[in-house]
């Protein structure tokens, strides 16, 4: 048997990758393990914390820490946002499922009630 090749118009390849966002947001909102830093206004993850150099982009692409604002990412090691706008990714034990000491506040602030 050979392989099947499909050709897909572009309307059908956003509803597929709608779809796949869908499918594939566990975490909702949050940049993959893989690609753990938002940039772009939350749109796409970087590999790493830095923007990628491109001197006629400015400050957004300048080689620093990424930020939402940055338009760029190192080495182009990217991936698109599972569920627009994503945030930086944080393990699980980092986002205080409940209870316990909120270890994103400074001075590990107590939040059992």
């Amino acid at each position: 048997m050979g392989q099947t090749s499909v050709l897909l118009s572009n309307r059908q390849k956003k509803v597929l990758h709608l779809l796949l966002i869908v499918i594939t947001s566990v975490d909702g909102e949050r940049c993959p393990e893989s690609h753990p830093y938002a940039y772009k206004g939350g749109y796409y993850c970087c590999l790493t914390n830095r923007e990628h150099f491109n001197a006629h982009k400015g400050r957004t692409c300048d080689g620093s820490v990424i930020e939402l604002d940055s338009v760029c990412c190192a080495g182009h090691q990217y991936t698109l946002c599972p569920a627009p706008p994503c945030k930086n990714y944080q393990p699980e034990e980092e986002t205080n499922g409940g209870g316990g000491y909120d270890r994103l506040t400074p001075g590990y602030v107590c939040s059992y009630v």
